[in-house]
C-alpha cells in the first residue's frame, strides 16, 4: 500500500459521489473484431453503472515466452485492442448515453485484459497492462485505484 496519498482507502472514488444506484448492467468477454448488437439493449436499460466483469477485449496470437519463463505480450497489441473496443462506433454511442446520463463505468481486471489467458503476476509487464485497462474504463486518479 501506498502511503504517499493522506486519504483513507475506504474513502469513496469521487465518479460514484451523489449517485444511488438502482440499475446496474454488467458484461463481459467482449471480442471487439466481432459484432456486438447488445449496446443498444444495454443503452435502453438506462444503466447508472456499468461494470466489466473480465475480458473487457482479447488479444491473440503475440503472445510467447520470454528468457525467464515469464509471459511476455507486447503492450502495443493491448493498447490497439483497447482502442478498436473503445473506436466501435456502437460502443462509442453506449458510452456517450452513459456519459450524459452521469452513469460510471467500473471493471474488474481479468487474465484477458492483463493480454494472456490464465495470465496473472507472473506477467511481465502486468502493471503496464493494468494502467491501459485503467485509461480504457476512464479512471482519473489511477494512482489511488492502484491501492485499492
Amino acid at each position: 500500500l501506498g502511503v504517499e496519498d493522506e486519504r483513507p482507502l475506504n474513502e469513496p472514488d469521487s465518479r460514484h459521489d451523489g449517485i444511488e444506484l438502482k440499475r446496474i448492467a454488467f458484461g463481459s468477454c467482449s471480442k471487439q473484431w466481432l459484432p456486438q448488437l447488445v449496446w443498444p439493449t444495454v443503452t435502453a436499460l438506462r444503466p447508472q453503472l456499468w461494470l466489466w466483469t473480465g475480458d473487457a477485449v482479447y488479444v491473440d496470437g503475440e503472445n510467447h515466452r520470454g528468457s525467464n519463463g515469464g509471459f511476455v505480450q507486447a503492450a502495443a497489441k493491448l493498447e490497439h485492442a483497447y482502442r478498436r473496443q473503445l473506436d466501435r462506433t456502437d460502443y462509442q454511442e453506449f458510452l456517450q448515453n452513459l456519459q450524459s446520463s452521469g452513469a460510471v463505468i467500473e471493471g474488474v481486471f481479468d487474465d484477458h485484459d492483463f493480454g494472456l489467458n490464465d495470465a496473472g503476476k507472473e506477467l511481465e509487464i502486468r502493471n503496464q497492462s493494468q494502467a491501459l485497462f485503467l485509461d480504457f474504463l476512464g479512471v482519473i486518479d489511477p494512482q489511488r485505484r492502484h491501492r485499492q
